[in-house]
């Protein structure tokens, strides 16, 4: 599974290079027309131009390239769309404003760190654009990769973002989707998120049963499910409103409640 997302992630970035339609004049409005979908298809090849002229480029060193690669790669994806759908909506929603961030910034370097390491062995492979065609209103196009070790079928979808005009959304790779490759990965951690479980504290006693029952009467926790709730209390105030347990409790409490953060950290982790 790792192999096939390192080919996805290599060949699905390169060819979003490629992709890019921002400086563009479209209109603003919803609504796409013959003279839009020409638009996208002839900024695909002039961008194509781009990355190759910037690939072959022998009188730059190999950051200046990559620098060159991550701002055509910043203009050519959403990826705070795609980290979002990623992520799936109610996963996004539980996250922070930071989290979010955090994570976004994540996902963009470690899909970009792949790139950098493979693009020139893509870049070679011989390029067919497909005739781009409109699905409600996104754009869809499509794109063949021969190298010498496969054939690589691409759909590109965009949408008109008001800030960076059409952009990059997903990609899919032989029928495959970048955000569903992702979606089960993210989903694993986020949905162990927050998640404290009762039964880590009826193991300690009953009187951290107790315990857990008190923390839902006073709102320091919020019940999920009959088997688990979620911290509903600032980090910064928790000390503060477990005063009413001894300093031994409180320090096991502390830890039990810190456990359902750790999954969030482990996402990140698996992403450096």
């Amino acid at each position: 599974m790792e192999i096939i997302k390192k080919n996805i992630i290599v060949v699905a970035i390169l060819v979003a290079l490629w992709c890019s339609v921002t400086g563009s004049s479209l209109r603003a409005s919803e609504t796409i027309s013959t003279s839009d979908i020409k638009a996208v298809e002839g900024l695909v090849h002039t961008n194509y131009k781009a990355l190759i002229s910037i690939v072959s480029d022998q009188t730059i060193s190999s950051n200046i390239k990559l620098e060159q690669l991550n701002k055509l790669v910043d203009n050519s994806i959403d990826f705070n769309i795609m980290t979002k759908l990623s992520a799936g909506s109610q996963h996004w929603q539980e996250l922070s404003e930071d989290q979010q961030n955090q994570l976004t910034q994540s996902f963009k370097s470690y899909l970009q760190r792949f790139y950098a390491k493979h693009i020139l062995k893509y870049s070679k492979g011989k390029v067919s654009f497909g005739a781009p065609t409109k699905k409600k209103n996104k754009i869809m196009i499509p794109i063949i990769i021969q190298t010498k070790k496969a054939t690589y079928k691409l759909l590109y979808k965009l949408y008109r973002s008001k800030q960076k005009g059409w952009i990059v959304y997903d990609i899919e790779i032989n029928g495959i989707s970048l955000i569903k490759t992702y979606r089960l990965q993210f989903h694993t951690y986020l949905s162990q998120m927050d998640r404290i479980l009762k039964e880590e504290f009826t193991k300690k006693g009953p009187e951290y049963g107790s315990i857990y029952k008190t923390l839902l009467k006073k709102g320091i926790i919020k019940q999920k499910n009959k088997w688990s709730a979620k911290l509903i209390v600032n980090q910064n105030e928790l000390s503060q409103k477990l005063s009413f347990l001894d300093t031994e409790k409180k320090e096991t409490v502390l830890q039990l409640l810190d456990q359902s953060h750790s999954h969030f950290n482990k996402l990140i982790q698996s992403l450096q």
